[in-house]
């Protein structure tokens, strides 16, 4: 699978922006967001689909371990995000 499971979904308006950290050996591109859009369109009501994803090495978390949402938004993308 080339998503880890850990990913986060922040709500930016209308639409969500989705973040994911891809996993080692699998690279960031128009096809990785391709298959992801696809992917989730199989899944969930095709209308939901992110409209935009970024790759990012890791997300910020607490120490206890819990993901800082707030933080997202100042993450640097990797590669290339749609």
């Amino acid at each position: 699978m080339p998503l880890r499971r850990k990913s986060a979904r922040f709500p930016t308006g209308p639409r969500s922006d989705r973040t994911a950290i891809l996993n080692p050996g699998c690279a960031a591109g128009e096809q990785m967001v391709k298959a992801l859009r696809d992917f989730v369109k199989s899944t969930i009501a095709p209308y939901k689909y992110p409209r935009r994803i970024d790759f990012v090495t890791t997300l910020s978390r607490t120490e206890t371990g819990k993901l800082q949402r707030f933080k997202l938004c100042g993450l640097a993308p990797v590669g290339a995000g749609a």
